[in-house]
């Protein structure tokens, strides 16, 4: 290969590692929203349940 093909190729290849890169780590942030987000659920569903054992223990 010639020097002109050989930096094309190299930087297609830089495009390509960058592109999945990025790809990668917004993949990380959505499952991590997903986890913090099921924390969530499951802390307001036991807050739900506490509130309505008061609530039946009061009335």
């Amino acid at each position: 290969m010639d020097s002109g093909t050989m930096l094309i190729a190299q930087m297609a290849a830089v495009a390509v590692a960058a592109y999945v890169g990025a790809y990668w780590a917004k993949g990380g942030q959505n499952k991590a929203i997903h986890r913090d987000l099921d924390k969530l659920l499951d802390q307001t569903y036991a807050v739900t349940q506490a509130t309505k054992s008061i609530e039946a223990a009061i009335f």
